[in-house]
């Protein structure tokens, strides 16, 4: 129940994010199963942003955080003015 939980925590963050941020026009959201894993892919085809001009905040650090702890990977991909994406891998236990 606690990875079920992780995992959908970092599904509403990257979603917060793309309302709050991003300025988007089109977003999608897969979930598939792949090669023994689950993957969520989140994209969005907003503003972006530089991943080392990010200062504040601790939504992508607890993203990070909760993927480590269901023994997932996080990659999140993002250039200025390009969109975001957001991918996680879980191993199907």
């Amino acid at each position: 129940m606690q990875q079920r939980q992780h995992i959908f925590f970092i599904f509403k963050e990257a979603i917060n994010n793309i309302v709050k941020y991003a300025s988007a026009k089109k977003t999608t959201v897969q979930l598939q199963k792949k090669e023994g894993n689950i993957v969520l892919l989140i994209r969005d085809d907003g503003v972006g942003f530089d991943m080392n001009e990010i200062h504040s905040g601790n939504g992508l650090i607890n993203m990070q955080q909760r993927a480590e702890l269901v023994k997932g990977r996080l990659v999140i991909s993002a250039k200025k003015n390009e969109g975001t994406s957001i991918q996680l891998q879980l191993p199907i236990a």
